[in-house]
């Protein structure tokens, strides 16, 4: 348990990364259900990052929550699989 509050500690105390600096294209996945990161979270990393528009982008799943790997693998997989064809 204390490698966990010890985690929790360093996450909650984390200076937010510059992300205006970063110039690889992104993706973000979300869950619409997620009470972790609310999507709001996700946005407004969305709007700082330094890339042009056309090079990043979010993806809400409905009805998914935090754990959106597990909640819906294949959505997830396909979102990934299609961006770096996208991009690369």
């Amino acid at each position: 348990m204390d490698g966990y509050l010890s985690l929790c500690r360093v996450i909650a105390s984390a200076n937010p990364p510059n992300y205006e600096n970063i110039t690889v294209p992104l993706l973000i996945i979300a869950g619409e259900d997620d009470q972790t990161a609310p999507i709001r979270g996700s946005q407004g990393i969305l709007e700082e990052y330094g890339m042009k528009k056309e090079d990043k982008k979010i993806e809400i799943l409905d009805g998914v929550g935090h754990w959106y790997c597990i909640e819906a693998p294949t959505r997830v997989a396909s979102l990934i699989v299609n961006f770096i064809k996208d991009k690369f």
